[in-house]
C-alpha cells in the first residue's frame, strides 16, 4: 500500500508541470508559438499546419514553455508583420516612408515624435543590411529577421523612451 501512495505522489508531483503548461490551449500554442505563429498569426490554419509541417510542433510547443510571453504581444505581431511585408518595407525604407512602416511604429506604440527619428536609424541599419555581400543570397526569412532585429534593437536602445513593443 505505501508504494502505491508513493507511485501516486510522485506521478502527481511529475504531472505538476504539464498541468501548468497545459494551461494553455494547444490551439493557441500552436496558432501563436512557433514557426507558424510567426509567419501566420492572423490565419489559424496556416499557423497551425505550418508548425505540424515543419517539425511536428516542437518548436511551438517548446516556446510556448521556455517563453510563453515570445508567443504573443507585440514582440511576436511585430515579426510576422515584418515577414509578411517585407517587399513593401524594403521599398518604403529606400523611399523613407509608408503605410506599412508607419503600421510597424505603431505596432511599437512608438510616439509620433519619434517616427522621424526611428525612420532615419531604420534607413541607416538597413542601408548597411543591404550592401552586406550576402545579402543577396539570404533568403527572406532571413533578411527579415535581419530587419526585425534592427528595429527591436532601435526600440529597445535608442528609442526605448518613446516606443514599447511590450
Amino acid at each position: 500500500m505505501n508504494k502505491l501512495k508513493a507511485v501516486v505522489v510522485a506521478a502527481a508531483v511529475a504531472l505538476m508541470p504539464a498541468q501548468a503548461a497545459m494551461a494553455r490551449d494547444l490551439g493557441d500554442i500552436f496558432t501563436q508559438c512557433g514557426l507558424g505563429g510567426l509567419i501566420a498569426p492572423k490565419i489559424p490554419a496556416l499557423a497551425v499546419t505550418t508548425n505540424i509541417v515543419w517539425d511536428l510542433g516542437t518548436t511551438a510547443t517548446s516556446s510556448d514553455l521556455s517563453s510563453p510571453e515570445s508567443c504573443k504581444g507585440s514582440s511576436a505581431a511585430a515579426a510576422a508583420m515584418i515577414y509578411q511585408t517585407y517587399p513593401s518595407l524594403e521599398r518604403e525604407l529606400a523611399q523613407g516612408g509608408g503605410e506599412n512602416l508607419d503600421a510597424l511604429l505603431a505596432l511599437a506604440s512608438c510616439d509620433s515624435e519619434a517616427h522621424a527619428g526611428m525612420v532615419a536609424a531604420l534607413r541607416t541599419d538597413f542601408g548597411a543590411m543591404v550592401n552586406a555581400a550576402v545579402y543577396p543570397q539570404q533568403s527572406r526569412l532571413q533578411q527579415a529577421d535581419g530587419l526585425y532585429q534592427a528595429f527591436t534593437q532601435q526600440v529597445e536602445g535608442s528609442f526605448a523612451a518613446s516606443c514599447n513593443l511590450g
